[in-house]
């Protein structure tokens, strides 16, 4: 089933393990809220590094249908009281999360992906500047290639709107490679959320 969709992953610092949980237990609230209650949210995944001398940050991983439903999601209640606790506690965060907006260039998730336990998640950035065009068609092949693979769950070649970068997100099954540490590659582990709403067919895009 083809779908538009649009991406977003926002990254939190924290200041410490303790913020961190603190943080991670007020997504696991808008997870819920985000599953129960919003159609257009498609994936919606709070993930960790799995290095764990790298224990301040956070991934949020999210897929969303349309930009109507981003904004659904932006004006609910556990959203609006998760930016309540950090405007109230600033000493949380080392820093402004930083917030990815991207268009799918290409992507598929495979429904089993609901029912696989900790799966290999990764999140790279393939290459920016002026050759962000060639890198974006070499991407798009990367992900449609992808889908013959079977150890791979979800892939997609993601073009961020407001600068010229190409990133890849892509979820496997363990001993697929996602887990290895390459310098643009920080292999995730997820802590709370879903990576797959029910649908009749395979999600995919090109």
């Amino acid at each position: 089933m083809a779908v538009w969709s649009q991406y977003v992953v926002v990254v939190f610092e924290t200041r410490s393990t303790e913020y961190r949980d603190a943080v991670i237990d007020l997504l696991a609230k808008i997870v819920s809220n985000t599953k129960a209650t919003e159609p257009g949210a498609l994936k919606y995944c709070v993930a960790v590094p799995r290095d764990p001398s790298d224990d301040r940050k956070i991934y949020c991983i999210e897929e969303y249908a349309s930009q109507a439903a981003n904004d659904i999601h932006m004006a609910s209640a556990p959203v609006q009281a998760l930016f309540k606790y950090l405007s109230e506690t600033p000493t949380a965060l080392a820093g402004a999360p930083t917030v990815m907006t991207m268009s799918p260039l290409a992507a598929f998730t495979r429904p089993e992906i609901a029912s696989y336990n900790d799966p290999a998640i990764s999140f790279i950035e393939l290459g920016s500047g002026k050759d962000v065009d060639m890198i974006a068609v070499a991407a798009q092949q990367v992900a449609i290639e992808s889908r013959g693979d079977p150890r791979l769950l979800c892939t997609a070649a993601l073009r961020d709107i407001n600068k010229p970068v190409v990133r890849l997100f892509r979820v496997g099954r363990k001993g697929d490679g996602s887990e290895e540490s390459d310098g643009s590659n920080v292999p995730l582990r997820a802590v709370s959320g879903y990576l797959w709403k029910d649908t009749a067919q395979e999600q995919q895009l090109w």
